[in-house]
């Protein structure tokens, strides 16, 4: 049995007042949780680039916190809802994620300096097909391949595109397929199936491809 003296009794207390502290900052993070998705499920207030915005500002506030993990999450489960998002974008060979994007228009391009001014940390990558596209500064990008001939997985046709690590090599997805895989595919498994938008297909016209 364990001797109760004063060096034990004052053990015990900062045990117990550690173990209380632990609980309570779980139920925050979970109510903060909570919140933020009960909130960021308004798509009437937060559409695709609205969560975006979320994400880039608990990035750089509190990079490790538990605001910035829901974020992701949100924004995680946002895209793989959506077949049609573009989630990274390729430029001199080497694809980037995207931050954040707004029309090209004069207006977007009020909101996207504006937003560059409130975000340091993002800034424009390109501005090309009424897409003013902001990526982060730290993003160095990633080496992707060439643009080639490739048979759709689905319909057989050719079509440009590169090669994702989870097809069969020369296989890839057409445009005119894209809606119909993802109908049938669960949330999620979509993009690890064909990969990225812009990427891996849907990419340039035919002629460009090799």
């Amino acid at each position: 049995m364990k001797a109760f003296n004063h060096a034990t009794i004052h053990a015990e207390y900062h045990a117990l007042y550690a173990d209380d502290l632990f609980v309570r900052l779980a139920a925050w993070d979970a109510e903060q949780e909570r919140q933020m998705r009960e909130c960021m499920s308004d798509r009437d207030n937060y559409d695709l680039d609205g969560v975006r915005a979320v994400v880039v500002t608990w990035r750089e506030v509190c990079p490790n916190g538990n605001a910035h993990r829901v974020a992701q999450a949100v924004l995680a489960e946002r895209l793989a809802e959506d077949a049609s998002a573009r989630t990274h974008h390729v430029l001199a060979g080497r694809s980037f994620v995207i931050a954040i994007e707004f029309e090209d228009t004069d207006e977007g391009t009020r909101e996207a300096n504006s937003f560059m001014e409130r975000h340091p940390s993002v800034g424009v990558l390109e501005v090309v097909d009424g897409r003013v596209i902001l990526a982060w500064k730290e993003d160095k990008g990633e080496p992707v391949g060439p643009i080639r001939r490739m048979l759709c997985s689905c319909c057989g046709a050719v079509t440009p595109g590169r090669q994702w690590r989870n097809r069969d090599t020369g296989y890839g997805l057409c445009v005119a397929c894209i809606d119909y895989c993802a109908k049938r595919t669960e949330p999620g498994e979509f993009a690890r199936t064909y990969g990225h938008r812009g990427v891996h297909y849907d990419v340039l016209p035919q002629g460009s491809a090799e």
